[in-house]
């Protein structure tokens, strides 16, 4: 026996929990949570905006004489000063927070500068002596940066910065004189920047970014997300944001933009490039944090203040975090977000199954763990075992499936599933409703007796080898039974089944339709016929899963379809119980 011992080292969140868990509100004037009450913010353009980053520039700087180039005012100030744990313990004991309730007034104090509330991590002694507690998110921040700048140089409706209230916030503050409105007569309209592309230009450049080929598993299919006729990008999820700010970006813009906008913008991708790096060197990271401040502050000098969101902002801290910490793959999002996205979607499996996540079979150490906590919240309003209301899979299946599949307005039936023989065998089966029961192909069959004759199978004009819109849909109907009758399951799929069983099956369609050009022009038939075969697999994998045990299933689970060839039957439920299936699905 021993006492093992945990440390929480870090909180690794995004910016809007980041206020959760470390107390300081990221809205707001003092929204930077590591300058705190010495940033410098201001209103601009109808929001709070962070600039003033020339204070981490060397004291004897050129740039900070300069005053119409920035914000108007000569800069001579020092970086702001960062609090120590202790210090923040000790302002954090002396406020008095408001304690909750309907009637407590949220006004807060001005002594209480940011600060919503202490933190329970303070409750932990060696926390206020951590010099990095909260983590800045990488992955959130890299994907803001890249929005705003692509909304701004593309010059997109509701993304750009680039608006009408910030021009006119120019003109109040009297700088750059050639962004200022222009105005003829009672008119005023906004021209195209000089850091914004030219619509020749934007379309030479989304044109660019559609035609790049990607590497299998390097990033999505970004060509996917652009629309070239709209001018802009739909749909970039943050790994696409991460590959395209490193590597398409420094490539598409070179000869687009001016040298003066095209420089820093570069230099921004390489900041994010090496930052990212799974290896980081302590001269790199002091480069880096050279770096950033020189882009930060060529930016104010190109972009307006409302370019300046507080994800601008923060991007001059990862410097130094990363010489804290180390290298940010461990300190991101990433693993996070996929994690959290695999659970989601092993809950909403479980729960269109009627199962319990405890219940499951399961290989994976994370469903496991996260079994016991998570599964009884997730899973309360889902009726699961005897009393489970249950659906037929389709209108020609007699497979039940959860009530969660229903079509929603029909209304559930209340099924008494009391047993009353006291084996309790019939507990552990699902409950059963009427159905009308398997479709016996009686419409094609009524449409065959009138006519005496065979259907023909008609093919589209422009594609022979797809059947008519009209016709596909009673033939993929007609071909599901086919296969639910006289399918044998006991291969992996259609492709492999051998060819003396599908001049069977075809042999029981050609009963209704006639298939004598079957073999010229039957890619979508035989199309049909592997999609039949893999959901009527499924179909039977789901219903055995509506089960709870196994000798049951195998007894009474039966589907009608099946009730033939029994023995097809038992090697399903032998072959969905294998390590191997298991582990697979």
């Amino acid at each position: 026996m021993f006492t093992l011992l945990a440390t929480v080292m870090w909180t690794v969140n995004d910016f809007p929990a980041y206020a959760m868990v470390s107390g300081w509100s990221t809205n707001g004037y003092m929204a930077c949570p590591v300058c705190k009450e010495d940033v410098t913010s201001g209103w601009h353009a109808g929001k709070v905006c962070y600039i003033g980053h020339r204070r981490w520039l060397p004291w004897d700087h050129e740039w900070g004489e300069k005053d119409k180039e920035f914000d108007g005012n000569t800069e001579r100030r020092l970086r702001p000063r960062e609090w120590s744990g202790d210090e923040i313990l000790e302002q954090l004991n002396r406020l008095d927070f408001a304690s909750f309730g309907k009637t407590v007034s949220r006004t807060r104090p001005s002594t209480h500068l940011n600060w919503t509330h202490k933190p329970m991590f303070f409750e932990l002694p060696y926390w206020s002596k951590l010099k990095l507690r909260h983590n800045l998110d990488v992955m959130h921040v890299e994907k803001n940066v890249f929005d705003t700048l692509v909304g701004t140089i593309l010059d997109i409706e509701g993304k750009t910065k680039d608006t009408i209230k910030a021009r006119l916030d120019l003109e109040r503050m009297g700088i750059r004189r050639g962004l200022w409105m222009n105005r003829d007569s009672d008119k005023a309209r906004r021209d195209l920047a000089f850091f914004s592309m030219k619509p020749d230009d934007k379309k030479e450049f989304l044109k660019f970014v559609s035609s790049v080929k990607i590497p299998d598993g390097y990033a999505s299919n970004i060509a996917r997300c652009v629309n070239v006729d709209g001018g802009k990008f739909t749909g970039l999820k943050s790994h696409d944001c991460h590959v395209f700010m490193q590597r398409l970006r420094p490539v598409g813009i070179r000869h687009l933009l001016p040298e003066d906008v095209v420089k820093p913008i570069m230099l921004l991708c390489k900041f994010f490039s090496q930052l990212t790096a799974k290896t980081l060197r302590r001269t790199d990271m002091f480069q880096l944090r050279h770096d950033i401040v020189q882009v930060l502050c060529k930016f104010e000098m190109i972009f307006p203040p409302a370019f300046f969101t507080s994800m601008m902002h923060v991007m001059v801290h990862l410097p130094e975090e990363a010489l804290l910490a180390g290298p940010v793959n461990y300190r991101w999002m990433y693993p996070i977000e996929r994690l959290l996205g695999w659970l989601k979607k092993s809950m909403s499996d479980l729960i269109r199954r009627g199962r319990s996540m405890t219940t499951a079979p399961s290989s994976d150490p994370p469903a496991q763990s996260a079994s016991a906590a998570t599964a009884p919240a997730l899973l309360d309003h889902v009726v699961v075992g005897p009393g489970a209301s249950q659906a037929p899979a389709s209108s020609a299946s007699s497979v039940a499936q959860p009530a969660s599949a229903r079509r929603r307005h029909r209304p559930t039936d209340t099924i008494d599933t009391t047993s009353t023989d006291g084996t309790g065998a019939s507990g552990s089966q699902p409950a059963k409703k009427n159905t009308r029961g398997p479709c016996r192909q009686l419409k094609t069959v009524k449409v065959t007796r009138v006519t005496n004759n065979r259907i023909s199978i008609g093919y589209d004009e422009r594609h022979r080898a797809a059947p008519t819109a009209e016709l596909r849909s009673s033939l993929a109907h007609d071909i599901g039974h086919v296969v639910w009758t006289h399918c044998p399951m006991q291969w992996k799929s259609w492709r492999v089944l051998p060819d003396e069983i599908k001049v069977e099956v075809r042999g029981q369609l050609s009963t209704n339709y006639n298939l004598e050009d079957l073999d010229e022009e039957s890619v979508d038939v035989n199309r049909l016929f592997a999609e039949r075969y893999k959901q009527w697999k499924s179909d039977l994998h789901h219903h055995f899963l509506a089960f709870d045990d196994s000798q049951v299933t195998l007894q009474e689970g039966c589907p009608k379809e099946l009730e033939g060839p029994e023995d097809s039957w038992e090697w399903l439920c032998a072959h969905f119980q294998a390590p191997e299936f298991v582990v697979f699905f």
